[in-house]
C-alpha cells in the first residue's frame, strides 16, 4: 500500500499535493492520518478549482475539527472523510491538498492522505515516479463501454492527435511505459467533448456554441429548429422552447447553475443532444 504525505519541518511550509483532471461525479472521499483542531496557526486544507489553479475554493480544513476522539488526537485512518460535490457534477477540476504553517515556523503535525475517490473512481496518488519511455493510451466511445486500446507501440511524444472522430462524447486515460517496470498506474479520466464540432460549411449542420458558456448559447441549423429543451445533470428539464420555430435560436442561460447541461434539440424528423457546460 502506498500513500502521500508530509511531515512536521522547522522552517516555512506551504505544500500541495494536486490531482488534476478529474472529472466529477460524485461525492470526494479519502482516508487520512491527520490531526484536527491545531492551535498552533497552521491549517490542513482540502480545496478545489475549476479554472486549472487560478482559484481554489476550500472544501475542508482540519483546523477548525473538533479535537479527533483518540488518544494521540489524530485520526489515525479511523473514519474517512466524505465531501458534497453535488454543485461540480460534470466539471472537470483540479482536487489539492494543503498544508500551510501560519508562523513561518514549519508545520505542527504530519498529514498523510491515501485512498482517495470520486464517485466510483479511485483517484491514484503516489509518493514516487520513475521516468517514463512512453505512453500507452485508451479511449472511451459515446461516454459508455469498455475503453479501447488506441496505440498498439508506445508513443514517445507528450502529444498525440486522434484523428476521424465523429461528434460525441470521449473519455481518455494514458498509462506510462517502462520495460523495467512491471507496474504502472494509469492517469485520471479526462473526458473530450466533441459534439459541437460540426463544420458549419457542410451541406447539412447543426451547430452549438460556444461551449463552455456563461451568458447565450447559440443553436445554428442547416434545418428549421423546432424545439429545444435543456436538462440539468439529474435529468430535470430547467428550459424549454417550441413557439417559435427558426434556423437560429438562442438560450439564455445567465441564470443557470453552473454545471452540465443536455440541450435536446429537434429539426425535423431528427433529434440530437448535445452536452454544454455552464461556468461562471
Amino acid at each position: 500500500m502506498y500513500a502521500s504525505g508530509l511531515t512536521w519541518d522547522y522552517s516555512h511550509q506551504d505544500e500541495w499535493l494536486i490531482a488534476q483532471n478529474i472529472e466529477i461525479t460524485g461525492d470526494l472521499k479519502f482516508w487520512s492520518y491527520a490531526y484536527q483542531g491545531s492551535t498552533h496557526l497552521d491549517h490542513y486544507y482540502v480545496r478545489i478549482s475549476d479554472d486549472q489553479g487560478t482559484h481554489w475554493e476550500t472544501l475542508l480544513d482540519m483546523t477548525v475539527l473538533p479535537l479527533f476522539p483518540s488518544v494521540s488526537g489524530y485520526n489515525e485512518w479511523s473514519v474517512p472523510y466524505t465531501m458534497n460535490l453535488s454543485s461540480h457534477l460534470g466539471q472537470v477540476v483540479d482536487i489539492a491538498w494543503q498544508a500551510v504553517d501560519g508562523d513561518g515556523q514549519g508545520l505542527w503535525y504530519a498529514w498523510i492522505i491515501d485512498d482517495c475517490s470520486v464517485g466510483s473512481k479511485k483517484i491514484s496518488l503516489s509518493t514516487y515516479t520513475t521516468s517514463p519511455e512512453g505512453y500507452t493510451i485508451f479511449r472511451q466511445d459515446a461516454g459508455y463501454g469498455d475503453f479501447n486500446l488506441l496505440n498498439p507501440n508506445p508513443v514517445y511524444d507528450t502529444t498525440y492527435l486522434d484523428q476521424g472522430l465523429v461528434p460525441t462524447i470521449y473519455r481518455y486515460y494514458v498509462t506510462t511505459y517502462n520495460p523495467d517496470c512491471s507496474f504502472s498506474a494509469s492517469s485520471d479520466t479526462v473526458l473530450i467533448n466533441l459534439v459541437t464540432g460540426i463544420s458549419s460549411h457542410a451541406k447539412h449542420f447543426l451547430n452549438i456554441f460556444p461551449n463552455p458558456a456563461q451568458d447565450l448559447v447559440t443553436v445554428k441549423s442547416s434545418s428549421e429548429i423546432t424545439s429545444i429543451d435543456v436538462f440539468n445533470y439529474l435529468g430535470q428539464r430547467v428550459y424549454r422552447n417550441s413557439d417559435f420555430p427558426g434556423m437560429e435560436w438562442k438560450v439564455n442561460v445567465s441564470d443557470f447553475q453552473r454545471g452540465v447541461y443536455f440541450f435536446r434539440i429537434k429539426t425535423g424528423s431528427t433529434e440530437r443532444t448535445f452536452k454544454v457546460s455552464v461556468v461562471r
